[in-house]
């Protein structure tokens, strides 16, 4: 029998592509912790997102009071990811993440690790960052870091359709919630469960939304998080705890975990840590549900013809499909080769495991037009030098192009209180060229998020580069 003497630690693995890892030390927001738990792998996985405003924080923190050790003890593997901290972090963050679930999937074997059975536990900003994500699909748009646009609105809701233009009034495209480029396009980053005591983009949750779970202290009021997840058929449960809000809000921000009260499933005295691993079990080991699949390809707007297939979080689930909008069944067709569409098609689909409950089902909506530019360079980003001037051009296959840069940083020193990415760096951004440019006046490894649509509220396509500043 596997055990955990067997299974060793895995430490600051990096999680982001080769062509974003420098191996720097800024580099440690992009790896992760991976520690076994207790028993035969591979097993029931927990990713901790821990918090610290954006600002700083760890996953060497671990769980708090003692919750990682306690979870490792009852058989989970837990991992802790680091993530980007510092200004303009949205959505690349969206999609870093999302990245480390398909990369901790990708690599399941090796790190003892479950693909089918995988939760998200995240505080403060981590919490914001798990909710996040978890509520959205890939084509899901992007607006501001509090809120995002579901990719059925426009079909649910066609003359709303029209202000979205205005909703991303910052120069360039809606950007999506996951990365339109990269590797490991193969592989699925649904989450089954995912516990949270701040969140996001609550207009997200659907059907193929995964089990939520969060903190409520006297007096609040999670009415809203419970409507939607029952009107989306998900699993809702809210931890009531003595606690009171530390913000004077009715949401508990990172509650004491040692603090001990009456477990509403056996009625016995528990830690609020013990009550939160109890219901992870439930969710991912004692009545899991399949995972809804992913439908790529990430961009929904093709000008003729779309290729379009499904990659399931399991490799052993089979994936049922409808073309007509109506909701899909056991006895839908299923799912084997791409299918090839040429007017716009809502497509739904769900996944079905033996030993485990039907999944939601997820909607992929592909609209026939205009599709985003195609970005076509640089494959790099040239190393810049302090004090030497810089300047690199973006290019992209399109009759007219309109360009935006999310550059983000991390100041050293007194965060919230430093200026814009120009001030701090030296180099801007010029949209009408699609021109990084400048002298550069402080070193570090800064992640550049660039984007290209043919109008402002257009869908953008992204690609994320590294920028090395050298002394």
């Amino acid at each position: 029998m596997e055990t955990e003497a067997a299974c060793p630690e895995h430490l600051e693995v990096p999680y982001a592509p080769a062509d974003r890892y420098t191996g720097r030390t800024e580099d440690r927001q992009l790896t992760l912790d991976v520690f076994p738990g207790a028993g035969p792998g591979p097993r029931p996985t927990i990713v901790f997102l821990h918090g610290g405003g954006y600002a700083e924080g760890d996953k060497a923190f671990g769980f708090e009071e003692g919750a990682m050790d306690a979870a490792r003890r009852r058989g989970f593997t837990v991992v802790g990811v680091n993530y980007l901290l510092g200004r303009n972090l949205f959505p690349q963050v969206f999609y870093d993440f999302k990245r480390a679930i398909r990369f901790l999937r990708s690599r399941a074997n090796e790190l003892t690790i479950d693909p089918e059975r995988l939760g998200v536990w995240g505080f403060s900003s981590g919490g914001l960052l798990a909710s996040s994500t978890a509520f959205s699909r890939p084509g899901d748009l992007f607006v501001d870091e509090s809120r995002a646009v579901a990719e059925d609105w426009a079909v649910d809701h066609p003359k709303r359709l029209a202000r979205l233009g205005e909703l991303v009034a910052r120069g360039c495209g809606a950007l999506p919630m996951d990365a339109t480029a990269g590797d490991l396009k193969e592989y699925s980053a649904r989450v089954s469960a995912v516990q949270f005591d701040l969140h996001h983009n609550r207009d997200l949750i659907r059907a193929d939304s995964p089990a939520l779970c969060t903190w409520v202290g006297p007096g609040g009021d999670h009415a809203g998080l419970r409507r939607a997840a029952a009107q989306a058929g998900v699993a809702f449960h809210a931890i009531e705890v003595p606690e009171p809000s530390k913000r004077g809000k009715p949401a508990v921000h990172v509650p004491n975990l040692r603090q001990v009260q009456k477990d509403p499933w056996t009625g016995e005295k528990a830690q609020l840590r013990d009550l939160v691993i109890d219901w992870s079990e439930r969710q991912l080991v004692d009545a899991p549900r399949a995972l809804p699949p992913e439908i790529r390809p990430h961009s929904r707007t093709f000008a003729r013809r779309a290729r379009v297939w499904p990659v399931a979080a399991l490799d052993r689930a089979l994936v049922h499909y409808t073309t007509d909008g109506s909701e899909p069944t056991i006895d839908s067709p299923i799912w084997l080769t791409p299918l090839e569409i040429r007017e716009t098609t809502v497509i739904k689909a769900i996944a079905v495991a033996e030993g485990m409950a039907v999944s939601g089902a997820t909607t992929a909506v592909f609209r026939k037009g205009k599709p985003p530019p195609r970005i076509t360079g640089p494959e790099a980003l040239p190393p810049a030098k302090v004090g030497q001037p810089y300047e690199v051009a973006f290019r992209a296959k399109a009759e007219q192009i309109v360009w935006t840069l999310t550059p983000q940083y991390r100041p050293a020193h007194r965060l919230h209180s430093q200026g814009n990415f120009r001030d701090f760096t030296g180099l801007a951004f010029d949209p009408a060229r699609g021109v990084l440019h400048g002298t550069p006046r402080r070193a570090g490894v800064y992640t550049v998020l660039v984007a290209a649509a043919r109008a402002a509220g257009d869908s953008a396509a992204t690609r994320t580069f590294a920028l090395v500043v050298a002394e």
